[in-house]
């Protein structure tokens, strides 16, 4: 579990790929997204979680710069 969430923080691991492993809670708790705001716009514009957390980064000013 350990080694999944640094691979996680570092960006070696896909979300979509995560989530077999971790709970959505959890992905969004790794990437410091709400997990509430999340669930809002998956169900809101159905949106996949990948898509949401996306979203959410992008907001806060991160991505894959």
């Amino acid at each position: 579990m350990v080694l999944i969430l640094k691979s996680a923080l570092r960006g070696a691991v896909k979300i979509d790929d995560a989530t077999e492993l971790l709970t959505l809670r959890q992905i969004c708790i790794i990437y410091g997204v709400s997990y509430d705001g999340v669930r809002q716009r998956m169900h809101r514009y159905s949106e996949t979680p990948n898509t949401a957390i996306d979203y959410f980064i992008q907001k806060q000013g991160g991505g894959n710069a």
